[in-house]
């Protein structure tokens, strides 16, 4: 009997395969997060701008293939089928965890503007000028832009 039959030729097998996904992962890491040269990742969908602000740490999803690989080795008397759907199921747990901890943001730019105007309204204030900071906020209330906001600590 060769030493490829059975049992011995499953498990090597399924360690080749184990690694071979491991190392395409790494690829996929090494080329699109670590070689990438802006330390951020951003793109583009449906004309919302995203951004990973900290995409090294989706290397945890790097952890996959030894959630694959002990499957083979699992002790839980389960069917194939509920044992690849836990498996998958982790996976995609430790996806999530990676994706938050990559701080997944969505960003956007904006023209607008925004003033505050502190008005001081103590006892030692005279009326005169309170009511130019009131004249001076009447007339900043009336040119504002419609989309620019403005407020007043008093």
């Amino acid at each position: 009997m060769s030493a490829f039959t059975g049992r011995k030729f499953r498990v090597v097998a399924w360690a080749i395969t184990c690694a071979a996904l491991g190392g395409i992962l790494f690829w996929a890491y090494r080329k699109y997060v670590l070689l990438h040269p802006d330390p951020t990742l951003t793109w583009v969908r449906e004309g919302v701008k995203y951004e990973l602000l900290n995409p090294k740490m989706l290397g945890a999803l790097l952890l996959a293939p030894w959630f694959v690989g002990v499957l083979a080795g699992s002790l839980a008397d389960l069917p194939l089928p509920q044992r690849v759907l836990s498996v998958l199921l982790r996976i995609a747990f430790v996806a999530l965890i990676a994706l938050g901890l990559s701080r997944l943001a969505r960003t956007a730019t904006t023209e607008k503007v925004a003033t505050i105007y502190l008005v001081d309204v103590s006892e030692s204030v005279t009326d005169e000028s309170l009511d130019d900071a009131r004249a001076a906020l009447d007339k900043a209330f009336a040119e504002k832009p419609e989309d620019g906001v403005i407020k007043v600590i008093t």
